[in-house]
């Protein structure tokens, strides 16, 4: 999964829609995600620093390299069934 597509709407959503303009982020993911470009990265903090929360609903129990780009993620902790 690449986070690019996702980054991309969000913040052109914050910085062209008005009805966007105080929002603030949800993401619903596993957060299986790498990290995108460092000026993706740096967009993040920016928003951030101009009041925009990001918070996340990770379902799941995988490892986050998100948490500190946002400011709260929730967790729905999620193991898959085991086939015998």
């Amino acid at each position: 999964t690449d986070a690019t597509r996702m980054l991309e709407a969000t913040f052109r959503l914050l910085k062209e829609g008005k009805e966007y303009m105080n929002a603030d982020v949800l993401w619903v993911s596993d957060f299986k995600i790498p990290h995108s470009s460092p000026a993706f990265m740096e967009e993040i903090r920016r928003c951030r620093e101009a009041g925009t929360h990001f918070y996340g609903l990770q379902i799941g129990i995988t490892d986050n390299e998100w948490t500190p780009f946002f400011d709260r993620i929730y967790r729905a902790e999620y193991t898959p069934l085991r086939n015998y």
